[in-house]
């Protein structure tokens, strides 16, 4: 059976999917963030099959959210470093990570924590607020058409 495709929805959630919502590409992401560069490392860090592995940091180079880098000129061994589009993806991993926290791991407390490097200050749960920093729940957020709206979406909102 093969997976759902979400690339012909007028959806920035379903484009994200797209590109990392498969099983174990946030996980390899997971693991740049936390240092890992070489595919040794990715595979010792999150046990995953060295098929899979492979595919999921092809794709992820593809998709520019990883760079392949070899860090000598001679070098087999390939390095892989996140893109700015990589290291822009690290609020919606602190989101995920501090949601697990409270809902999925609320027993046996946080796995690991994060904190300022050079002030050891941890961080505060993430938000959704406005420009002027004002918090909102669900219930006050509108939801209207953007720029990129197709006439499926428009529709919806008629």
């Amino acid at each position: 059976m093969s997976r759902k495709r979400f690339d012909t929805h007028n959806c920035s959630i379903a484009g994200t999917l797209e590109l990392v919502g498969d099983w174990w590409t946030l996980l390899v992401v997971r693991e740049a963030f936390f240092g890992s560069r070489t595919f040794t490392q990715f595979l010792q860090n999150l046990g995953i099959s060295r098929n899979i592995l492979t595919d999921r940091l092809e794709k992820l180079v593809e998709a520019d959210i990883l760079e392949k880098h070899y860090p000598k000129a001679q070098s087999q061994r390939a390095q892989y470093i996140l893109t700015h589009k990589g290291k822009a993806l690290l609020p919606v991993l602190v989101s995920m990570m501090q949601w697990g926290d409270q809902w999925v791991n609320e027993a046996g407390g946080a796995p690991v924590k994060l904190s300022d490097l050079q002030t050891g200050e941890h961080l505060r749960t993430m938000q959704v607020e406005t420009e002027n920093l004002k918090k909102l729940d669900l219930d006050q957020l509108a939801i209207t058409p953007g720029p990129g709206a197709s006439t499926s979406t428009l529709k919806r909102f008629e």
